[in-house]
C-alpha cells in the first residue's frame, strides 16, 4: 500500500496512508498533518518512502513513522513525556511533540552532531516547533542512545528508531511508571534477523518483555529493517565512506590482493572488481547505513 500513498502535497500524502491503511489512529493522522514533511526531507518528501538526509542517514518512509506512534499510541497523550532515540532528521520528534499537547515534551538524542545541527534547522522552518524549542517542550541532544538521557527522565514512551544488540537496561530504567519501550532487536547480536520488542513497565514498576514481530525481517517481506544502534566511534559521521577494493586475477579469478582506501568517518564499503583481459566492470558494492531509523 506504500506505493499508492505518495501525494503532491503532505495533506494528500497523509490522507493517502489513512485510506490505504496505514494510519489507523486519529491523533496520529491529526499531528502527521500538523508537521510538513518537505520541512525534514531534503527531495520527494512526499513520496512513501525513505529519502536520504546524508551522513549515511535517512528520513524513514512516512509509513514507518505512522507505525511506530500507533505501536505506542496508548502513552502519547497529553502531559507525556518521550524520548527518541536516534531522532534524525527531527520530523518524528515533531509529530510526537503534537500528539502530547498540551503539556508534553520530547527528547530527541542523536549521536552525529552535523545530524543535531540539522534536526534543530528543520524544526525552526515551522513557528510552532521553534516555539516549543525556545520553551523546553522539544529538546534535541547529540549523546549515545543507548544509554538514554537520564536528566530529563522518566520517560512514559521510549521510541529506538535502529536496532540494537540487546534491550539496553539503562533504556528500561528510564521508563516511567507505567511506560513503553518500543525497541528493534538484533536477534544473533549481528545486522542480520531482527525482532521488534515492547518492553512495558507496570505501575508498581514490574517489567514485562513481549517479541511483537521478527524473523527474517526484509524488504522483500514489506517488514521493516532497522539499521544497527551505535555510537560515534561505530557509526558514520561522514558522508562519504572509505573504500576497501578487492582485485581478481584475470586468468584465475582468484583473490590476488586487498587494498584499503582510508577516509575520514572509519566505515567500510567494499567493491570488488573482477578483471579480465579486456573488460573492467564492478560486481558488488556494499551500501552505506543510515542513521536515523529504517530500510524498506
Amino acid at each position: 500500500m506504500a506505493w499508492r500513498s505518495c501525494g503532491t502535497t503532505n495533506s494528500e500524502l497523509v490522507e493517502n496512508m489513512k485510506r490505504n491503511g496505514l494510519i489507523n489512529n486519529n491523533e496520529t493522522y491529526e499531528a502527521m498533518m500538523k508537521v510538513d514533511r518537505a520541512h525534514f526531507a531534503p527531495s520527494s518528501a512526499y513520496k512513501d518512502a525513505p529519502q536520504t538526509i546524508g551522513y549515511g542517514a535517512t528520513i524513514s518512509a512516512p509509513h514507518m513513522h505512522s507505525h511506530a506512534c500507533e505501536e505506542i499510541i496508548e502513552y502519547l497523550k497529553p502531559g507525556a513525556s518521550i524520548l527518541d532515540v536516534g531522532s534524525g532528521s527531527g520530523y518524528l520528534v515533531a509529530v510526537m511533540a503534537h500528539m502530547v499537547q498540551p503539556g508534553g515534551r520530547i527528547v530527541g538524542i542523536e549521536h552525529i552532531q552535523e545530524l543535531v545541527d540539522l534536526s534543530l534547522a528543520n524544526l525552526r522552518k515551522d513557528p510552532q516547533h521553534s516555539a516549543w524549542l525556545d520553551d523546553g517542550t522539544i529538546t534535541i541532544i547529540k549523546g549515545d542512545g543507548r544509554l538514554g538521557y537520564a536528566a530529563k527522565a522518566p520517560y512514559n514512551a521510549i521510541h529506538v528508531g535502529a536496532a540494537a544488540r540487546e534491550v539496553h537496561k539503562d533504556l528500561v530504567e528510564q521508563l516511567a511508571t507505567p511506560g513503553r519501550l518500543f525497541i528493534p532487536v538484533e536477534s544473533h547480536g549481528g545486522y542480520g534477523d531482527q525482532s521488534i520488542w515492547h518492553v512495558d513497565k507496570d505501575k508498581d514498576g514490574n517489567v514485562r518483555k513481549e517479541q511483537k514481530s521478527g524473523g527474517q525481517i526484509h524488504w522483500q517481506t514489506a517488514q521493516p529493517k532497522y539499521v544497527t544502534l551505535c555510537n560515534t566511534t561505530t557509526r558514520p559521521a561522514s558522508p562519504r565512506p572509505p573504500q576497501q577494493i578487492t582485485r581478481f586475477s584475470p586468468f584465475t579469478r582468484k583473490k590476488t590482493e586487498t587494498k584499503t582506501k582510508n577516509t575520514t568517518d572509519g566505515f567500510v564499503h567494499t567493491v570488488l572488481w573482477k578483471i579480465s583481459l579486456s573488460l573492467t566492470r564492478p560486481s558488488h558494492a556494499s551500501l552505506s547505513l543510515n542513521s536515523e531509523s529504517t530500510l524498506v
